[in-house]
């Protein structure tokens, strides 16, 4: 495979990351209704391991002999997505679907600064612009939203809490950076989805999975493999593009979030809080898309 075609199922992949992340703050806030946040939290991780582990016990029995010797630095990583999990949907608690997505958008963009700085990334003319059409872009839209969302202290501690779920989310992606040059990235998030549940195993109220009924379990699956096909996909973008590049990508997860919520209103689907986007902030996420749109077609 040439460099140009990793480049391109990178992108693809992060571009899966982010789609699959822009269905998950609804579908979150969603089962925080009748659903306990740590069990929430707990079961994803749960539920990604045991799914992982079904398939090395099919396709590769050797990665699961590695366990018994799993990369410290994975360990860690698990610890920090762990943090991230529940810093997220304490914010999503706390706020609604689509602040949680803006102010988790600061993650993508604090990784795209560590690829520079910390991979020594490559800086073409094009990408230098392409960034600074996406930051305006953000400027625009994000403070067109927070000026409507952010209006009491509730939504200020929920924020607090995604700020630092997305710190902990970038010290997992750099980590997940180093680590998948030497190792499957799947193997990677096993490790890491075994360490985040068995770290968070006392914090669960594991009657509750006794009351569950049908709906809730299959949303708790969903949430589960939710898991599996995002950080699966962003694992290994990480291992085929520039840390930049999938940043820029995932960064445009606020804007599906944005697009289902529309389609949401347009058909009168209501289980959730909804918001809608005013002008400046349907200009802001063309402005966003353009950046995006100049940086993948020519970086």
């Amino acid at each position: 495979m040439t460099q140009f075609e990793h480049r391109k199922l990178g992108l693809a992949l992060a571009f899966t990351a982010s789609l699959t992340w822009g269905v998950l703050a609804i579908a979150l806030k969603y089962a925080l209704v009748s659903i306990p946040l740590y069990n929430v939290v707990w079961f994803r991780f749960v539920f990604a391991s045991i799914v992982l582990l079904c398939f090395f016990g099919i396709k590769d029995r050797s990665q699961i002999k590695l366990l018994a010797h799993p990369p410290k630095k994975a360990i860690i990583a698990g610890l920090f997505l762990a943090a991230n999990y529940i810093g997220f949907l304490v914010g999503v608690k706390y706020t609604s679907a689509s602040n949680s997505q803006v102010i988790i958008q600061s993650a993508p963009l604090m990784l795209a600064m560590c690829g520079f700085f910390i991979y020594k990334e490559a800086v073409s003319r094009n990408k230098i612009i392409g960034y600074l059409i996406a930051t305006v872009g953000f400027v625009i839209y994000y403070k067109s939203q927070l000026m409507v969302l952010v209006n009491d202290q509730q939504f200020h501690l929920g924020n607090v809490y995604i700020f630092m779920a997305a710190i902990a989310w970038v010290i997992w992606a750099i980590l997940q950076k180093k680590l998948v040059l030497n190792y499957d990235p799947q193997f990677i998030n096993l490790v890491v989805y075994i360490t985040a549940f068995i770290s968070l195993s006392f914090l669960p109220d594991y009657s509750h999975f006794l009351t569950l009924n049908l709906e809730q379990f299959l949303l708790l699956c969903f949430l589960g493999a939710n898991t599996i096909v995002a950080y699966g996909a962003m694992g290994a973008s990480l291992k085929y593009a520039a840390a930049s590049e999938v940043s820029l990508m995932i960064s445009m997860t606020p804007l599906i979030t944005f697009a289902i919520v529309a389609l949401m209103q347009l058909f009168n689907i209501s289980f959730i809080p909804l918001q809608s986007m005013s002008i400046m902030s349907i200009v802001g996420a063309i402005v966003i898309v353009s950046g995006v749109g100049l940086v993948v077609t020519k970086g």
